[in-house]
């Protein structure tokens, strides 16, 4: 993938917003996320390989008590949005359209309109247009990252993300005794028995 820096996320929603191809609070509300979000990463670094869950835990442990877990998991969906959009943009600036929440402009109640005057019955059902589901909530964990407190995500496995909640002033000795905790955890694999 090629590099999405915040520059690249900010200056497409100016561009959506002077298009009206995005409602001017979300696209301000986003650029706001971008920079909030990912203040601990330059203006030109590559963001296009971050896990943006992972960036708002970061956010939180900086600023512990700053950003209430509702508001974290806000910013944190503009900014996947944002890069998801901007990288569509991206590979097809000619056929680019944001994709939006529904239908508008009552196109779901003219489609009713026209089902009954066919004898049909009408669908009650609207269409969506199709995007990433949204992250798995990290609010549980946002709570964690207090004054005192520290919430670190840990990639374990490719499809899983351990996380620790520790002390911000941890000593070495509490360290050594939360490894050999989590080393007890641990368990090797039964051997597979060949037939």
């Amino acid at each position: 993938m090629d590099p999405v820096t915040k520059v690249d996320l900010k200056q497409f929603a100016r561009y959506c917003l002077d298009k009206g191809l995005m409602n001017r609070n979300t696209g301000l509300a986003s650029i706001t996320a971008v920079d909030k979000l990912l203040d601990g990463r330059g203006d030109l670094d590559d963001i296009s390989e971050l896990d943006i869950a992972v960036e708002a835990v970061q956010f939180n442990n900086r600023n512990p008590g700053r950003m209430s877990p509702g508001s974290l998991m806000t910013y944190q969906q503009r900014v996947s949005k944002l890069v998801t959009e901007y990288v569509r943009y991206r590979d097809n600036p000619a056929g680019y359209k944001v994709q939006g929440r529904g239908s508008s402009n009552g196109s779901a109640r003219k489609m009713a309109v026209k089902a009954k005057a066919q004898g049909e019955a009408p669908s009650t059902q609207v269409a969506f247009a199709s995007s990433p589901p949204p992250p798995p909530p990290m609010q549980q964990m946002a709570t964690l990252a207090t004054e005192h407190a520290l919430a670190l995500p840990f990639p374990l496995r490719p499809s899983f993300l351990a996380q620790v909640v520790i002390p911000r002033d941890l000593t070495k000795e509490e360290a050594n005794r939360l490894c050999a905790f989590i080393q007890a955890l641990g368990h090797t694999a039964p051997a597979e028995v060949p037939q």
